[in-house]
């Protein structure tokens, strides 16, 4: 994956996170953000 790819990705995830409207929600995408970038500084 390209580093604009996954800039990309994680952009959304972040624009996802603030506008999810739950807190629970607002959790489940703030760890799937935090394993896509483990994955990307490995």
């Amino acid at each position: 994956m390209t580093t604009d790819a996954v800039s990309l990705k994680i952009g959304v995830a972040s624009w996802t996170i603030a506008n999810a409207s739950s807190i629970q929600e607002r959790r489940q995408l703030e760890d799937e953000e935090r394993r896509m970038e483990d994955e990307y500084d490995r």
